[in-house]
């Protein structure tokens, strides 16, 4: 149907395949941004939506082991599970989640 699953494409992102390469900081950054852009919109509060941009924006350009970062893991299981964009993307899932869940009250 020409749609970007936004889901998919941001876990692909957060996890690369064997034998794929992931996308640098900045457009990981952006692609989160843009992925988030329809849950995040209905958010009424400018303070909530400013928060999860700051919280996609604390993705780091660069980190200590940012080649590791990217490189296929066969279990999944982050070297550093504070700071690898797999973490940094659930975080952000579910800080829009809640956010979400306390506007609906």
């Amino acid at each position: 149907d020409g749609q970007i699953d936004w889901d998919e494409l941001l876990e692909d992102m957060a996890s690369p395949k064997e034998g794929t390469q992931s996308c640098t900081p900045e457009v990981f950054r952006c692609l989160i941004l843009y992925g988030m852009r329809s849950r995040m919109k209905p958010i009424p509060y400018k303070k909530w939506q400013l928060d999860i941009r700051r919280e996609i924006a604390s993705i780091p350009s660069e980190t200590d082991d940012y080649e590791d970062e990217i490189i296929y893991v066969p279990d999944h299981s982050p070297k550093d599970s504070t700071n690898t964009r797999r973490a940094h993307l659930d975080r952000i899932r579910a800080k829009v989640a809640a956010y979400e869940r306390e506007y609906r009250g």
